[in-house]
């Protein structure tokens, strides 16, 4: 983790904030609709955690890979993508076979990264208003 910029650093804590208010609007709006339950809840926090390491792996092979010749870091990139879906893969059809958890509760949270980069880089960074 030394290897990794101050500001990737402040993006991963941006996500892991981002997590955890996507997680209390969905407890929150669960409440609302009288639909708050603890597998919900073991859901989005089990969600938030596998997301978080998810992206966490991402962002440490990105900073290895860079490090390497062109070839090695397509192959490294490549092999840690299966890899990181693979682990996700399987924690998801435990997920799925767990009848105590919710299963889409514990989906949500995988979007939240992406949902960052598209706001952070796409619509607030954008340089010329453009």
């Amino acid at each position: 983790m030394r290897a990794i910029g101050n500001e990737t650093r402040l993006n991963i804590v941006n996500i892991a904030i981002i997590l955890g208010i996507l997680s209390l609007i969905i407890i929150l709006l669960a409440l609302f609709f009288n639909f708050f339950s603890f597998s919900l809840i073991l859901g989005l926090f089990l969600g938030d955690i596998v997301s978080f390491f998810n992206f966490l792996g991402l962002t440490i092979s990105a900073y290895k890979a860079v490090q390497k010749p062109e070839p090695i870091a397509r192959r490294y990139m490549r092999r840690s993508y299966v890899l990181r879906y693979f682990i996700f893969g399987l924690i998801f059809m435990l997920v799925l076979q767990c009848k105590i958890i919710c299963s889409w509760a514990f989906f949500v949270p995988m979007l939240s990264p992406k949902l960052y980069f598209v706001l952070i880089y796409n619509v607030i960074n954008r340089k010329g208003g453009r």
